[in-house]
């Protein structure tokens, strides 16, 4: 086999491998729940977020290990110059917790979460748990707003950039070794001169 074939072989799988460990921003939004307290459906009911990774090992999942962002219903799960989530002491104003994560590139997504933030005259409480209920508690001296809100069968999922399935690299590795394989066995066309043929 030439050597241009083994390098553009070798420049494909490269290619292929860097491909499915680029970082990324996904936004997400969850429409359409149902009261909790009513049993009401509502369709212009949001939960959103976002979260920016790379599928560091290819498996084509984004774990929470592979996340260098993360906000959901308005709170910061994952930053980068913040604290880390899942440790906190206390006294502090912001805890949260992050107990599943996870974003199949063929668009599954799992969260959940919870947030607290405290204050001598304040307790804000959200949590989210993806395909089963999301709420808050507000409660201030004067009292405050409450809500939870649970997943219907009509609750739709919406994902940006959309999810694309990526091949793995080792469904890439076999089909770019056959292409390489069909070039060097194509038949040699024999050019000819006056007096000679090669």
């Amino acid at each position: 086999m030439q050597p241009q074939k083994l390098g553009l072989g070798a420049l494909l799988l490269a290619a292929a491998a860097c491909a499915s460990a680029q970082m990324t921003t996904w936004e997400f939004t969850y429409q359409g729940f149902n009261d909790a307290w009513s049993g009401t459906f509502l369709p212009d009911r949001k939960f959103s977020g976002l979260f920016t990774g790379r599928d560091t090992n290819g498996d084509g999942t984004i774990a929470y290990s592979e996340l260098v962002y993360l906000s959901a219903g308005g709170r910061t799960f994952v930053d980068p110059t913040g604290p880390d989530c899942n440790s906190h002491s206390s006294g502090t104003d912001y805890q949260c917790w992050v107990s599943e994560f996870s974003y199949g590139l063929d668009g599954t997504l799992n969260f959940s979460g919870r947030a607290i933030v405290t204050s001598s005259t304040r307790y804000f409480e959200f949590w989210a748990n993806t395909g089963q209920d999301w709420g808050f508690r507000d409660i201030q001296e004067w009292g405050g707003p409450t809500g939870e809100y649970v997943w219907a069968d009509q609750t739709t999922l919406t994902i940006s950039p959309a999810p694309i399935p990526e091949p793995s690299v080792a469904l890439l590795m076999p089909a770019g070794l056959a292409l390489l394989a069909l070039a060097a066995r194509r038949p040699r066309v024999k050019t000819c001169a006056v007096t000679r043929c090669n």
